[in-house]
């Protein structure tokens, strides 16, 4: 999308269990399917699950590269998982650290993903936190000139 990364969850139920958690927004329902008042984290950690396949150290490093995006979402919305979410995924632990502070580290753990050699994850990666410093900036400027906004409109909605 643009030199952004598009990031899709599959979430595969049988026709049968299938249900539109209640925080969701529908797009596209071509079976009718009904609506649960589960939200959508509660919907997912109910039920039956599959186990974990197996995955190759450099699977799991993709899918940790994969999962920066969503880091860069929760400091978005300035969520209190952010500096968990990007220990996790192998960056410094920082609980106390400001918006600054969690960006850099953001791009700390995409430089240790070059050895993946993955340059499209990498490069739609820099202009995500790029796109996102641009925007967090202007949350905290007081004023703000229209040269100073994003080329991009913010997709920050679940």
């Amino acid at each position: 999308m643009d030199g952004l990364p598009l990031w899709i969850d599959w979430h595969i139920h049988p026709l049968s269990l299938a249900r539109w958690p209640s925080d969701s927004t529908i797009i596209v329902d071509r079976r009718a399917i009904d609506r649960t008042s589960a939200t959508f984290s509660e919907y997912l950690t109910r039920g039956q699950h599959e186990s974990a396949t197996p995955k190759s150290s450099n699977d799991e490093q993709a899918m940790r590269l994969a999962l920066v995006p969503i880091a860069g979402k929760q400091l978005a919305r300035r969520s209190p998982e952010t500096a968990r979410t990007i220990e996790f995924l192998g960056g410094p632990h920082t609980p106390d650290g400001d918006w600054k502070d969690h960006l850099a580290a953001l791009r700390q753990l995409l430089d240790q993903f070059a050895t993946l050699g993955r340059l499209d994850s990498l490069s739609a990666g820099h202009a995500y936190v790029d796109f996102l410093e641009k925007s967090l900036a202007l949350t905290h400027t007081t004023t703000v000139k229209q040269s100073d906004l994003p080329d991009h409109e913010p997709l920050l909605e679940h």
